[in-house]
């Protein structure tokens, strides 16, 4: 393997210097003031080191490339609105513009929007197919991954798909639910998502004890959900705790209870994800996690700006990237 080429980090401290200093010495700088023995340290230790500033920042150096591509894939469009303003509010310090680019279109197609916009970063959400790779290496343009699939914490992600379900597993726990589900609506754009968290809740599950948890994958039909629920029912009349696979799943599962005329939270509860408006706004409320997207936004926003060689605070997750937030739909009477 290749060593490491040395980054802008490796300089400032060969230099005994701040990143932001070697920024300012290596960008030329007239506005700010260096003396010329510091400016010498840099030099001669980016020298010594064999230190290149990245293509993309030359050019954005230069005045050209000051865009920053998010590729969104077809199951995230639509979403990360939020996130993703915040990673441009970020981003916009540097001088940067945040791109969103989303929906199945561009997917084989990358070349031709690398035709006409110069980017300095883009942002991928999941590994590119073959031909866009190529495209994206073709035009210089560096690759900064926020995977949401990612396993390695504090990498390219800090909200792991495993760490919700646990949450999920252990609130109903603690709340007294003798039994516990997943339950998702079936959408192939999301199943690879779905698949990670079924994974971990059967893991969380044999964890705790539990010899048998169930699962569920029906489609978007009120029938279906409360039909789940009947047969779950006949099993066993112990307290069920469903973990749905979002806010609303939940929320559909609400519904089929009162359909069937199971109680919640005392016979069934639910906690879903995402905290939504829609969990404040069901009845009864739907407890809820909620992910700490600001934290993600930074992160993104961070690996930008180290891409870029541009200087920026070092990334720390300071808060839990994902709490509880506890509501009605599991508050049961009587918990132990």
């Amino acid at each position: 393997m290749s060593p490491r080429p040395p980054t802008s980090a490796d300089v400032a401290k060969a230099a005994g210097v701040s990143r932001a200093t070697v920024s300012y010495v290596l960008n030329g700088r007239a506005d700010v003031r260096i003396t010329d023995t510091t400016r010498q340290q840099v030099l001669t230790a980016a020298q010594k080191l064999g230190y290149q500033p990245s293509p993309a920042a030359r050019a954005l150096r230069a005045g050209r490339g000051a865009v920053i591509i998010v590729l969104v894939p077809a199951w995230g469009s639509g979403r990360f609105a939020d996130l993703l303003a915040e990673v441009g509010q970020l981003v916009n310090r540097h001088g940067l513009v945040c791109l969103r680019h989303e929906g199945a279109h561009w997917e084989g197609r990358l070349a031709e929007l690398l035709a006409r916009v110069t980017a300095a970063v883009a942002v991928t959400m999941e590994p590119l197919g073959p031909e866009d790779a190529a495209a994206l290496e073709r035009a210089g343009v560096p690759e900064v991954r926020w995977w949401l699939d990612d396993p390695r914490p504090h990498d390219t992600t800090v909200i792991s798909q495993a760490g919700i379900v646990r949450l999920q597993v252990e609130h109903l726990l603690e709340r007294g639910y003798e039994r516990l589900a997943f339950m998702a609506l079936s959408h192939p754009q999301e199943q690879r998502f779905q698949d990670m968290r079924i994974q971990a809740f059967k893991e969380a599950c044999r964890d705790h004890g539990l010899r048998s948890a169930s699962v569920a994958v029906e489609e978007p039909d009120l029938d279906a959900v409360a039909a789940r629920l009947r047969s779950w029912r006949r099993r066993s009349h112990r307290p069920l705790g469903i973990c749905a696979w979002s806010d609303v799943t939940a929320t559909a599962v609400l519904n089929a209870a009162r359909a069937v005329d199971l109680e919640v939270p005392n016979e069934v509860g639910v906690i879903g994800v995402d905290d939504a408006p829609i969990a404040r706004l069901a009845l009864p409320a739907l407890s809820s996690i909620r992910l700490n997207l600001s934290q993600e936004a930074a992160l993104v926003a961070r690996n930008v700006a180290a891409t870029l060689a541009i200087d920026e605070p070092e990334f720390s997750a300071t808060l839990e990237s994902a709490i509880v937030v506890p509501r009605a739909s599991t508050m049961r009477h009587h918990v132990a």
